[in-house]
């Protein structure tokens, strides 16, 4: 099979748009945590539990059109590796067991 570099499947589409959804919600979160309001940390949270639901979400679908799909395009497989890294980057920071 050759390389491509759109999806060609829906899953594939859908691990794409997921991994692009969630790159705008982290400049969203980005932009929300420059606030210094006292309501600022709860959001906060609440963003960061989303971006890693939309991640894994990214993440398992991307793996989930590679291996039932057989989708071999570029884009799915740079958006499983985003969406994995995300996700493992949210637990680190909810969990506090970096050191």
């Amino acid at each position: 099979m050759q390389m491509s570099l759109l999806p060609k499947t829906i899953p594939g589409w859908w691990s794409l748009g997921l991994a692009i959804f969630y790159i705008l919600f982290y400049m969203f979160s980005v932009w929300f945590m420059g606030n210094e309001q006292e309501y600022s940390i709860l959001y906060a949270v609440l963003i960061t539990v989303t971006g890693a639901i939309i991640s894994a979400a990214a993440a398992i679908t991307g793996i989930l059109s590679v291996l039932q799909k057989t989708e071999r395009a570029v884009l799915v497989y740079l958006s499983t590796v985003i969406g994995i890294y995300c996700l493992v980057g949210c637990i680190v920071s909810l969990t506090g067991k970096i050191q």
